[in-house]
C-alpha cells in the first residue's frame, strides 16, 4: 500500500542523486541532481548541486587558463624560432630543439583542451578496427624502420575513424619509443559481448607496480624527465576514447606494458 509507495519514491529520488554523483565522479561537472521537494533528500541535493556548481567555474576556469596560455604561448615561440634561425647562434641546434618540445606541448595541450570541451566535432561510423590500426602501423614502420610489428584480431565498432586513428598513433608512438631497436610492437584486436578493444604492448620493460594509472596524468613521462614526449600523449588517449563513451587503461605485460582502448 502506501509503504510500498513511499519506499519507490525515495528509492527513485536517492537514485537520482545517486547517478548524479557518479556522473560527477566521471567528471561530468555540469550535471545535476533534479529532486525536487521540501525534505532533507532536497536539501543533500540542494548541497550537491551547490558543489557542482563550484566544480564546474572552476574547472571552466583552468580549461580557459590553460586555452589561452597555448594561445599565448604560441606566438613567442615562432618569433623565437624566427630569430634564432637568422642569427644561426653556436647552439642554435640545440635552441631549435628546445623550441620545438614546447611547440609540440603547447599544440598538444591545445588539442586536448579542446577535446575535453567537445570542440572538435566527431562522425561515428562502424569501421574494422583492424583497418584503423593497420593504417597507424604503415606510418610508424616508416618512422622507426628497426621496430616489427605484429596485428591479430578484429572487430567492428561504430567511432570517429580520424581520431580513433590518432589515439592509436600516439600509443603507437609511445610503444615504439619505449621498445629496443629489434624489438617487437604488438597490437591485438579483441571483439567482447559488449565492447570492442584494441591493445598496443611493447617490450620497454613495463612501469613500476602501481604506475599505470599515473601514465594518464598530465606531463607525465614515463622514464622521468629526459624522456622523449610531451607527456600529454596518453592523456590525448584518454580524452578521445571518452568522447567515444569508452575507456582506457594500462597495464604491465611479460616484456613491457601494454594500453588498451575499449569502446562499446
Amino acid at each position: 500500500g502506501i509503504s510500498v509507495l513511499l519506499s519507490r519514491v525515495l528509492t527513485r529520488r536517492f537514485g537520482v542523486l545517486t547517478d548524479a554523483i557518479r556522473k560527477m565522479r566521471e567528471g561530468s561537472y555540469s550535471h545535476r541532481a533534479e529532486v525536487g521537494g521540501h525534505d532533507e533528500i532536497s536539501e543533500l541535493a540542494a548541497e550537491f548541486n551547490d558543489m557542482a556548481d563550484r566544480l564546474q567555474t572552476t574547472e571552466d576556469a583552468r580549461r580557459r587558463f590553460v586555452s589561452d596560455a597555448s594561445h599565448e604561448l604560441k606566438t613567442p615561440l615562432a618569433a623565437l624560432r624566427l630569430y634564432t634561425e637568422m642569427d644561426a647562434p653556436a647552439h642554435a641546434a640545440r635552441t631549435l630543439a628546445a623550441i620545438e618540445r614546447m611547440e609540440r606541448l603547447v599544440y598538444s595541450l591545445l588539442r586536448l583542451e579542446r577535446l575535453r570541451v567537445g570542440a572538435y566535432p566527431f562522425s561515428f561510423q562502424a569501421h574494422s578496427l583492424a583497418a584503423i590500426a593497420r593504417g597507424s602501423i604503415a606510418e610508424m614502420a616508416a618512422l622507426f624502420p628497426d621496430r616489427a610489428f605484429s596485428l591479430e584480431g578484429d572487430a567492428r565498432v561504430r567511432c570517429d575513424a580520424h581520431w580513433l586513428g590518432e589515439a592509436i598513433d600516439n600509443l603507437l608512438k609511445n610503444a615504439c619509443e619505449h621498445t629496443p631497436g629489434g624489438g617487437r610492437v604488438f597490437v591485438r584486436v579483441e571483439q567482447a559481448e559488449s565492447t570492442a578493444r584494441v591493445s598496443v604492448e611493447d617490450e620497454g620493460g613495463g612501469v613500476p607496480p602501481g604506475e599505470e594509472e599515473r601514465l594518464f596524468e598530465r606531463f607525465y613521462r614515463r622514464g622521468g624527465a629526459d624522456a622523449p614526449g610531451a607527456g600529454v600523449g596518453l592523456n590525448i588517449v584518454r580524452a578521445i576514447a571518452e568522447q567515444h563513451h569508452g575507456a582506457a587503461w594500462a597495464e604491465n605485460a611479460q616484456k613491457g606494458l601494454r594500453v588498451t582502448i575499449s569502446l562499446p
